[in-house]
């Protein structure tokens, strides 16, 4: 997938990396804290709840819910990972279960 994303407002964007020509998305992003790309989605941190979005046409399922405190999102390999309450979590992106690895990331500014 070559394209980037971006929230503007509430509004998400499809953006041509090459142009800069963009696309309005369906949804509403009222809170939205994070996005990250991972494999063929966006994954959007919207309140505490983790969506799985479809980067065509921005049709969106919750994948999990419960993100209080998160201040980090990635992907790396076949997973998500986050960083809540100072604890990283892996997550699985197609069922959003998720596993806690370690924790005491109390001051972690950025994951990747």
């Amino acid at each position: 997938m070559n394209k980037l994303f971006a929230i503007d407002g509430s509004t998400l964007y499809s953006i041509n990396p090459e142009n800069g020509d963009y696309t309005e998305l369906t949804g509403s992003w009222n809170d939205s804290k994070k996005l990250v790309i991972h494999k063929n989605a966006v994954y959007v941190l919207d309140g505490s709840t983790i969506y799985k979005v479809n980067p065509d046409d921005g049709g969106y399922r919750e994948l999990c819910s419960g993100w209080n405190n998160t201040n980090l999102l990635t992907s790396s390999g076949d997973s998500l990972y986050a960083i809540d309450n100072s604890t990283l979590y892996k997550i699985n992106p197609e069922s959003g279960e998720y596993v806690e690895l370690s924790s005491s990331w109390n001051n972690t500014k950025c994951i990747g």
